[in-house]
């Protein structure tokens, strides 16, 4: 029963996949700079806090697909992460899009953020910088 499942799967995914190299079919995924963030004052420790941020759409064929997290010691990196499908596309100058997520506060320490805003002249990345102390509930 096992191979005929496997073998069912195999020859679907074969038949499902289009040797088509066409522009549409070809998707890559950009970092999209972040223009304004909107974060609480303070964080709660042990909650998870709302934030929300506004980022450049480079063309009309870029889509949102996820935020882009990662840590080193207390520094916390947040990115906005779009997908583009084709290649003909319109250049969108100005154009912003907003999205929310949510951060679980697990350090009683202030959370330093850096959210990417783009290259600098010098090929460097550059950063909207939040640095936001965390509170113990009270009981």
């Amino acid at each position: 029963m096992k191979k005929i499942i496997l073998s069912l799967v195999l020859v679907l995914s074969l038949v499902s996949c289009s040797l088509d190299d066409g522009e549409e079919s070809k998707v890559t995924y950009d970092k999209m700079p972040i223009v304004s963030v909107e974060a609480p004052d303070t964080l709660m420790f042990g909650k998870q806090e709302n934030f929300k941020i506004s980022f450049l759409k480079k063309t009309d064929c870029h889509q949102f697909y996820d935020i882009a997290y990662s840590f080193s010691e207390n520094k916390h990196y947040i990115t906005a992460i779009a997908f583009k499908r084709g290649e003909q596309c319109e250049v969108l100058e100005g154009e912003t899009q907003e999205e929310s997520f949510k951060i679980s506060i697990q350090n009683r320490e202030a959370y330093s953020f850096r959210f990417w805003s783009g290259v600098n002249e010098e090929g460097e990345d550059t950063f909207i910088e939040k640095e936001i102390p965390v509170v113990s509930m009270q009981q």
